[in-house]
C-alpha cells in the first residue's frame, strides 16, 4: 500500500451538511460510498482546483467525481465527471477519506499552429482556447468514449457558467471532438475527422471562425482502387443541412 496520509476533513469540503444550498452542492460533499479527496499543489490557469472521487467500484466506467474550480476565495464552478482518472494513480488502493496532492502536468501547445487533442488524451481535464475568442476553455476528458475508443472531449466555459450549473458547448462546432479533432489557430478553424468502413471511408469536417460565427465545410473521402490495384482517393464535398 502506498504512503498517503488519512486526514480529517475541516477546511476541504467537510462532512455532510444538509443546509447546503441545493442538491448538488450536498451531492459534493455527501457521496453514500467511500471516495478521496484531490488536491492540486499549485492552481491551474489561474483557478484553485480539489476533486472529489468515488470509489464504488460497482459502476465499469472510470471513477465518478466532482471538479471544484475557484479564484481568490470564491466559487467558480463545479462540474460533474463521470469518467474522472488520475494519470500514474490507482485510486482505489487509497483508503477511504484519503486526501492526495497531485501536480498538474499537461503538454506544452502554443497558441499558434495546428493541435492535435490526442496531445491530451492522457489528461483529465486541460484549457484551451478552442473557440478562438483568446479565452481558454475548459476541456473534460472522457477517456474511451470517442470513436475507436480514443477519448472524446467536452467543452465548458467556466466564466459563463453559474456554479452548479453545468453549460457546455453542445452545438457545432463544440459537439463530438475527440483524439482526432485538430485546433488550426492561424487560420481559426477546427478540423473534425471521423474514419468509417475499416478506414476505407473517412469525413472530415472543418469549421472555420468567421465574424458571423463558424461556417461549416465537408469532405468525403473514400479509397479505392484502379484496374491495376492502385489506391486512388476519391473526394467528394457535402453540401451541409
Amino acid at each position: 500500500m502506498k504512503n498517503f496520509s488519512v486526514l480529517i476533513l475541516s477546511m476541504l469540503l467537510i462532512g455532510c451538511n444538509n443546509q447546503s444550498k441545493n442538491y448538488k452542492e450536498r451531492e459534493f460533499l455527501c457521496f453514500n460510498e467511500e471516495y478521496v479527496y484531490i488536491q492540486y499543489s499549485e492552481p491551474i490557469e489561474g483557478y484553485d482546483i480539489k476533486v472529489k472521487v468515488s470509489l464504488d467500484t460497482v459502476h465499469s466506467r472510470p471513477y465518478r467525481a466532482f471538479i471544484d474550480f475557484s479564484k481568490g476565495g470564491k466559487a467558480i464552478s463545479q462540474i460533474f465527471h463521470p469518467d474522472f482518472f488520475l494519470p500514474d494513480e490507482k485510486l482505489s488502493e487509497y483508503e477511504n477519506n484519503s486526501i492526495i496532492t497531485a501536480n498538474y502536468k499537461t503538454p506544452i501547445v502554443n497558441d499558434t499552429g495546428v493541435v492535435r487533442l490526442d496531445t491530451f488524451r492522457y489528461v483529465p481535464f486541460f484549457f484551451l482556447d478552442v473557440d478562438f475568442d483568446g479565452m481558454k476553455e475548459l476541456l473534460i476528458n472522457h477517456f474511451g468514449m470517442g470513436q475507436r475508443g480514443e477519448a472524446a472531449f467536452e467543452v465548458i466555459n467556466l466564466e459563463d457558467n453559474n456554479y452548479y450549473g453545468n453549460l457546455d458547448y453542445r452545438e457545432k462546432p463544440f459537439l463530438s471532438l475527440d483524439s482526432l479533432t485538430e485546433i488550426d489557430f492561424d487560420n481559426k478553424t477546427i478540423t473534425k475527422i471521423s474514419i468509417i468502413s475499416g478506414g476505407c471511408e473517412w469525413w472530415i469536417r472543418k469549421f472555420i471562425k468567421t465574424d458571423i460565427g463558424f461556417e461549416e465545410i465537408i469532405e468525403k473521402h473514400e479509397k479505392q482502387y484502379d484496374e491495376n490495384h492502385n489506391p486512388i482517393e476519391i473526394i467528394q464535398t457535402i453540401t451541409p443541412e
